[in-house]
């Protein structure tokens, strides 16, 4: 039952989509197209359902479900390739190549994966072992040591001196300072 829910979800998922707010003007490309490729010869899709049911019953977000599906079969599509079928077979050194693959990584437009966008696929593959691990199919989370990609922080947006005027100017200067409680 979850599997053909699961099926729902990616053929739902668009590429051209507003986050949050659907009125939102901006619209943004998703990068990554839902992935339906057929990985349920692998032994890892049966514990990719499970683990979609769990997530299920633990009400996260339809899109939450989706990016963490994608995440997964990526990663899993990626294992098939190099004749890894089934987690157990899933070692740390296996995680942090599939790592360093992803910094490689080019997309579409020749352009490189953000740190964000490696640590958020990394964060969904290390979430899956936690689980596998925690509900006994795994004797050891190989994932529980890996250590993600240090992001930079950015600096805050200043405002130029046009947006401090117009600021300034939408302030209502008349009322006193002591009326404000």
């Amino acid at each position: 039952m979850i599997g053909s829910k699961t099926h729902i979800w990616l053929c739902n998922f668009a590429g051209n989509h507003t986050y949050g707010n659907p009125e939102k003007k901006r619209v943004i490309e998703n990068t990554f197209k839902a992935r339906i490729e057929n990985i349920d010869h692998t032994e890892f899709y049966p514990y990719l359902m499970r683990y979609k049911e769990a997530l299920l019953i633990q009400n996260y977000s339809n899109e939450t479900l989706i990016r963490r599906e994608n995440d997964i079969r990526r990663f899993i599509v990626w294992c098939d390739d190099r004749s890894l079928l089934h987690p157990k077979d899933v070692t740390k050194p296996i995680l942090e190549s599939y790592q360093k693959y992803l910094f490689y990584y080019r997309q579409t437009n020749g352009l490189p994966l953000s740190v964000a966008s490696r640590n958020r696929y990394m964060t969904g593959i290390k979430q899956f072992f936690k689980w596998l691990t925690r509900e006994n199919y795994l004797l050891y989370n190989p994932a529980s040591e890996l250590v993600l990609s240090r992001e930079t922080p950015s600096l805050p947006r200043v405002l130029n001196l046009q947006e401090v005027e117009r600021l300034m100017l939408s302030t209502n200067t008349q009322k006193s300072l002591r009326h404000t409680r």
